[in-house]
């Protein structure tokens, strides 16, 4: 019988594999195009596409889609021929759009160190309206188009948008909502989230709340369906920084009906899941109880397709270091290849278990090959690195909220001081008093790099 995940997943804040484009465009495509020949007889391509509810070994219905990856997709793709049941959030393309990835911001980008004609171009091209478009077309919630004032920090120096001051950047943002609210299919497209952003080229913490406020006063009178928390106002700013926004919107009614969902950008990390369950919780019980809170990244896809790795799936005992995703290198060469003798594949999942090494590297006749793989493994990583991140997140929750909780006693007690902080009328005066607790149970997870390579948006 096929696992579905998403049963589990439902009653926590959701984690949504962000999938990439080449993949969605894989899942969809004949047995040739991933592999010639020798592929195994009892695997179907289809069996890799965890987002069909039909799937014979696993499923999950959640999962975030980039604007910036695919508004350009001429293939056919797992995002713009999903099943109805699917719920697909959607980045904007922000990221790409800030970096001055999009091809579209070539001319921009020649013009970077003059903002208004760069804004001129910006508002001259018909981006904004493509990604609108794809958004109201293929997602059920959406992240609105932001021009994030980090883009002024000097590793950004390239993007069209480094030169712009952060009230340029806060303007430039009014106007891409206001463009949304004119253009957006009200009828039967998609929700939208309001992102949020604050940032210090210092990293000094009061100035960059002072710049996150500067931000919220900005945009909060704009109603969309929702918020995405991003840069400093994000998971990187630390948890009393979500926390705090979270209960000033709170408290100033913006998290009621209609705005009933609330993302997290580029996180895919076990304590965080908890914490961010914690608070859909406190929510649910006093202000909303349709409030849905989600977090993604592309972490699963960067393993194995940047890394060539497969992911670990954690041990949720009482020891918070051993709570992070780990990645190892996939036995990939000649002699794994060429073995006598064949070799299961060393991670666990429905599809993955099934398959050998030798199955995994079929590139068999030439000796100093560096890698013996192919799109056909590259797409089974994924599809293995998905299902784990998805069933980690959810034992994760399930170590501290279900009956038989046995995780570690202070993240057991910080998620009820969460929940309580949440539920609070005095919200804002308890987090104070207890942030540094809240903060010292995060920062006893001890991360690798690998761990959160995926969560690039800033």
């Amino acid at each position: 019988m096929a696992e579905n995940l998403s049963v589990a997943a439902d009653a926590y804040a959701l984690y949504l594999p962000a999938l990439q484009s080449g993949s969605a465009q894989r899942l969809l495509s004949d047995r040739k195009a991933l592999r010639a020949k020798d592929f195994p007889k009892w695997l179907h391509v289809k069996d890799l596409n965890w987002l069909d509810p039909g799937n014979r070994y696993w499923h999950y219905r959640w999962c975030l889609a980039s604007a910036g990856h695919m508004i350009d997709a001429r293939d056919r793709n797992a995002i713009a021929h999903r099943h109805p049941d699917t719920v697909i959030m959607g980045d904007s393309g922000g990221y790409q759009i800030a970096t001055g990835a999009l091809r579209d911001m070539a001319a921009a980008t020649e013009l970077r160190k003059q903002p208004d004609a760069v804004m001129e171009l910006w508002r001259a091209s018909d981006v904004r309206d493509r990604i609108i478009s794809w958004l109201d077309a293929h997602c059920t919630v959406a992240a609105t188009i932001d021009m994030p004032i980090w883009v002024r920090h000097a590793k950004h120096e390239s993007s069209p948008f480094h030169y712009f001051s952060e009230a340029q950047l806060i303007q430039a943002t009014v106007e891409n909502l206001e463009y949304i609210q004119r253009h957006r299919d009200k009828q039967t497209g998609c929700k939208f989230l309001n992102v949020l952003q604050g940032f210090s080229p210092t990293g000094d913490l009061r100035e960059s709340i002072e710049s996150e406020d500067r931000w919220f006063d900005a945009v909060k009178a704009y109603p969309f369906e929702g918020w995405a928390f991003g840069s400093d106002v994000g998971w990187r700013g630390g948890l009393y920084r979500v926390m705090r926004r979270l209960l000033v919107l709170r408290d100033a009614g913006l998290l009621n009906p209609p705005r009933s969902w609330f993302h997290m950008l580029g996180l895919s990390q076990p304590v965080w899941a908890v914490c961010l369950t914690a608070m859909q919780r406190g929510i649910r019980a006093t202000v909303n109880p349709e409030f849905r809170i989600s977090f993604d990244s592309a972490s699963p896809y960067l393993m194995a397709g940047k890394y060539n790795q497969y992911s670990i799936m954690p041990q949720f005992g009482d020891d918070l270091r051993n709570w992070a995703i780990r990645s190892v290198a996939l036995p990939s060469d000649y002699a794994v290849a060429n073995a006598a003798t064949t070799q299961p594949f060393p991670g666990s999942s429905p599809i993955a278990t099934r398959l050998t090494l030798q199955d995994m590297n079929p590139r068999k006749g030439d000796r100093f090959v560096a890698r013996a793989i192919d799109d056909l493994t590259a797409e089974v990583l994924n599809n293995h690195n998905v299902y784990v991140y998805v069933k980690a997140m959810i034992a994760a929750n399930e170590a501290v909220f279900s009956a038989q909780a046995d995780a570690d006693h202070e993240l057991v007690r910080a998620a009820r001081m969460i929940e309580e902080i949440m539920t609070s009328p005095d919200g804002l005066q308890k987090l104070e008093q207890q942030a540094q607790a809240l903060e010292n149970v995060i920062m006893r997870t001890k991360t690798t790099p690998t761990d959160s390579a995926g969560e690039d948006r800033e």
